[in-house]
């Protein structure tokens, strides 16, 4: 058996700690269990005025909380998207049309630069043909004294290199593009 003080008169207040409901005896004042009596009696008065009133708005400040979140976390999203959609605007808005399809087109090819396999030599030449069929930008193979720009030619030349490690190299046109892959030993 607890002895415990009433917070409102001070009276002894018995309680075996299972209770749900503690009452005390002399002046009535309620404490829903225990851990609410441990709660009130470790706080002074102004902070269990402040404590109770939030407890009895409860409900009240939780639907102001949620209306806080619902509104105020999407208005910040939708400002931090529209700031960055700008400022994508603004970067592409500098990028010439021709200079971003000239960077895409080469993209494909300027990773093989430099000492390749044949494994990677047969990739970039197939990504030619593709490319050549495509009849946009043509690009020249150059392999000894072979010129190459047709599916069959370049075909046949991939069919002649054998199985080592070749310095590959790419020429770029006046406009920009890659026009022409040389393959050396």
């Amino acid at each position: 058996m607890k002895e415990l003080k009433c917070n409102n008169c001070g009276a002894t207040i018995h309680t075996d700690g299972t209770q749900k409901k503690i009452v005390c005896n002399y002046c009535g004042t309620e404490y829903k269990d225990n851990l609410d009596y441990n709660i009130n009696i470790n706080m002074n008065d102004n902070t269990k005025e402040i404590f109770n009133s939030f407890n009895k708005n409860n409900k009240f400040s939780t639907i102001i909380v949620l209306f806080i979140f619902m509104f105020t976390i999407p208005f910040i999203m939708l400002i931090v998207g529209i700031t960055t959609r700008t400022s994508n605007i603004d970067y592409h808005n500098n990028i010439d049309a021709d200079e971003f399809n000239r960077e895409y087109y080469n993209s494909e090819f300027e990773y093989f630069n430099g000492e390749q396999s044949k494994f990677f030599v047969d990739i970039v030449l197939d990504r030619i043909i593709a490319r050549n069929n495509e009849g946009e930008h043509i690009i020249s193979v150059y392999y000894q004294d072979v010129v190459a720009v047709s599916q069959t030619e370049i075909q046949t030349l991939l069919k002649s290199l054998e199985d080592k490690e070749y310095y590959l190299s790419f020429i770029y046109s006046t406009d920009g593009y890659i026009n022409s892959l040389v393959i050396e030993d």
